[in-house]
């Protein structure tokens, strides 16, 4: 098997930026698990519960953010437990922050307020009995609802931007690693981050006319690392959409996000798959600023989180680590600057230059107009 650092290199991946977490008070949020590690929770804005894990600033050099998008499946279920943890330790180790987290419906994040049951789309969730229950289960999803975890990746990123704001990291670089379909939607909230800009002008005292920055939130998104991505959300085929949504987040006009590919070497369908992306992604060839490449690891049928294991000894855990380490001295690091997402608004500037409000001032979490993604009729 070829050196995956020296391969990871063509990636063109980038990461993002973390400091010193504070102790205990600061965070609000989390309890401490471990020395290394915190169990915290945050809110989606239609109020489920995410339960997640927070590797802080372990004291290295690196100054950067990583949050890890966990595969998951119906019938099998997900969990940003298996297998997860030596990576997020291994980029730890090198003083980079790292959040990993249950999707909505599986392993911890179960929970539910009222308010959850009034948005349209969470009735796509079969439920039984008058009252309204408190929790939620993957097992009770409708294929047309898995989309709308792609809400779930927004409050992550709410959630890394308020720590940002106490100086407990520095969300001007993400990087996004996802597996699977947990990849897929993180594919969705690219494209999303390259449609979205702030208000300048929110969470002032006397209300001005709206001044929109001059570049999307996708700004601050290093780079993304999908393993085995796939083509479909739960049973739905969505590899249309798939294309677009990284055609924008990569050769955007306003954004070209650095994406790698990875997937077992025996895996046919993840190879095909990826090299038709990258493919797409590059069009013509000639935006020497357009960064896509594939890895395919030899010897192995494995997808997506089990790409790894740490007893399978591949080594993917501390190519990934190695490469962030070079890329990081390439980008250099970024400002720190003060989010203050809840007293901001944000506007989707959609491919037509309409705009159209995303998140009020005020509200915590920003949703992800699913809509605007999908086919007209899905699910």
């Amino acid at each position: 098997m070829r050196s995956l650092s020296r391969t990871f290199l063509l990636l063109g991946l980038v990461t993002l930026a973390a400091l010193v977490l504070p102790a205990g008070p600061a965070l609000g949020q989390g309890k401490q698990k471990n020395a290394d590690t915190k169990d915290v929770s945050f809110k989606s804005f239609d109020g489920v519960e995410l339960k997640g894990t927070l590797y802080p600033n372990a004291g290295g050099k690196r100054d950067a953010v990583v949050l890890l998008l966990h595969d998951f499946d119906k019938k099998k279920g997900g969990s940003s437990q298996k297998h997860w943890p030596a990576l997020a330790k291994a980029l730890q180790s090198e003083g980079y922050v790292v959040l990993s987290f249950d999707f909505r419906g599986f392993g911890e994040s179960t929970s539910v307020s009222e308010k959850f049951w009034k948005y349209s789309h969470n009735k796509l969730i079969a439920r039984s009995g008058v009252k309204p229950p408190e929790t939620i289960n993957q097992k009770n999803f409708r294929p047309g609802y898995y989309p709308y975890l792609v809400n779930d990746i927004a409050a992550a990123k709410a959630y890394l931007d308020r720590l940002n704001d106490q100086k407990a990291c520095n969300t001007s670089s993400v990087v996004v690693i996802g597996a699977g379909q947990g990849a897929t939607l993180g594919a969705m909230w690219l494209a999303n981050e390259s449609r979205r800009k702030k208000d300048r002008n929110s969470g002032m005292a006397i209300p001005m006319a709206v001044m929109l920055d001059d570049e999307p939130e996708s700004k601050d998104i290093a780079a993304a690392i999908w393993l085995s991505i796939s083509q479909k959300i739960d049973t739905r085929v969505v590899s249309g959409p798939l294309r677009n949504w990284l055609i924008e987040a990569g050769r955007g006009k306003n954004t070209r996000i650095p994406m790698g590919f990875v997937y077992g070497g025996q895996d046919s369908t993840s190879d095909n798959l990826a090299n038709s992306l990258v493919k797409a992604i590059k069009g013509n060839g000639k935006d020497s600023k357009v960064r896509v490449s594939t890895l395919a690891l030899k010897g192995t049928k494995l997808a997506g989180s089990e790409l790894l294991d740490p007893t399978l000894k591949l080594g993917t855990a501390d190519s990934i680590r190695k490469y962030l380490d070079k890329v990081m001295d390439t980008r250099g690091m970024k400002e720190w600057r003060q989010r203050d997402v809840q007293n901001k608004a944000y506007y989707y500037v959609l491919p037509s230059r309409q705009t159209v409000l995303n998140k009020r001032s005020g509200e915590d979490a920003p949703p992800v107009a699913v809509s605007q993604f999908l086919p007209v009729g899905f699910p």
